[in-house]
């Protein structure tokens, strides 16, 4: 098959359509799309494609129909209301919205010093309880060192009585 392959950024580049509607040409199947060895999707795209999607722009289907928009009512007239959906917003809807925002803002501000404060807390009850294991490791060692003086004396003992003839020892 004729044609090159380009990354969607780089395709949307080349022919002035986005990224998004190159994907849905994709998934119309208007294009073919290939995902590569780094799991990037590419798009292979013709001379005679680039020159399509150049000259309708935003890569829409027909360059001399006119956007939708323009057919919509004027400004001054509101559009109707369709059921089931909520009003137009109101200059109130903002401020509240803002409110809203701003009382979500302060309940995480008060959560986060919530956490800081049992942050602090809890690193307080670390180091004290770090303080007494440390106390206990010290005595210890302090035990250890008196055990290990005893079985010196206990050592240097035997090894004198070693030095004895057996039958010294043995009247002992």
């Amino acid at each position: 098959m004729d044609g090159k392959l380009y990354l969607l950024t780089e395709a949307a580049e080349l022919t002035g359509a986005t990224v998004e509607a190159l994907r849905q040409r994709i998934k119309r199947r208007k294009l073919q799309g290939v995902r590569g060895n780094d799991g990037r999707l590419r798009v292979r795209l013709s001379s005679a494609d680039i020159a399509t999607l150049t000259a309708t722009g935003r890569g829409e289907a027909s360059p001399t129909k006119p956007p939708e928009h323009l057919h919509q009512q004027p400004p001054e007239q509101p559009p109707e209301q369709p059921a089931g959906h909520p009003p137009p917003p109101t200059t109130s809807q903002p401020v509240m919205t803002d409110v809203a925002e701003l009382r979500h803002l302060a309940e995480i501000g008060r959560l986060q010093a919530q956490h800081g404060a049992e942050i602090t807390r809890l690193i307080h009850q670390v180091s004290a309880e770090r303080c007494l294991w440390l106390e206990r490791v010290d005595a210890a060692e302090i035990r250890a060192e008196k055990v290990e003086a005893k079985l010196d004396l206990v050592l240097d003992d035997l090894l004198a009585d070693r030095k004895r003839p057996w039958w010294v020892r043995w009247w002992r």
